[in-house]
């Protein structure tokens, strides 16, 4: 004993199902989302972690650190000398050392570096800071500013960002 049903009741059992089948796909999605974001995005974060911690330590066999320890000072904004406010200079600053113990340092004297570097900037003039090969001299005096925070370490200077405005 089959049922059939005729083609204008499958018409309409279609036209119900639809929002019921957008409703249901609209709620897996969120409960997707909201599961991954609770539990499988910090599984995944802690595991990332780990393996960063384990390049720097020199990883599992205990050679040379995979990655290098940066700390670097975003968004340092002065006004170079004789501008008289007209002009000013945004710079990010970021040191690379050879250790940890030497980033902690840097870190742990963040605020009189940003203002050593703040004082070296802002003496420099707009012909200064434009003249051709400052940022080799720049990355020479900044690194004696952050050499004074370390324990006889080497540093680079790098500066990703340097805009003269």
């Amino acid at each position: 004993m089959e049922q059939s049903q005729s083609p204008a009741g499958e018409a309409a059992t279609a036209k119900g199902a639809g929002p019921k089948r957008l409703i249901t796909i609209v709620a897996a999605l969120v409960v997707g989302f909201g599961l991954g974001w609770q539990f499988v995005g910090p599984a995944f974060a802690s595991s990332g972690q780990a393996e960063v911690s384990e390049e720097e330590s020199g990883g599992e066999h205990g050679g040379a650190p995979a990655s290098s320890l940066i700390f670097s000072l975003d968004g340092v904004i002065v006004n170079p000398a004789g501008s008289r406010g007209r002009n000013h200079l945004i710079a990010t600053v970021a040191f690379k050392v050879q250790n940890s113990a030497d980033e902690a340092r840097l870190r742990g004297a963040e605020v009189m570096l940003r203002d050593a570097v703040a004082s070296l900037l802002e003496r420099k003039s707009i012909d200064d800071l434009t003249r051709s090969g400052i940022r080799d001299q720049l990355r020479s005096e900044l690194a004696a500013i952050a050499a004074r925070h370390l324990k006889g370490g080497k540093v680079e200077v790098f500066l990703p960002q340097f805009i003269v405005q």
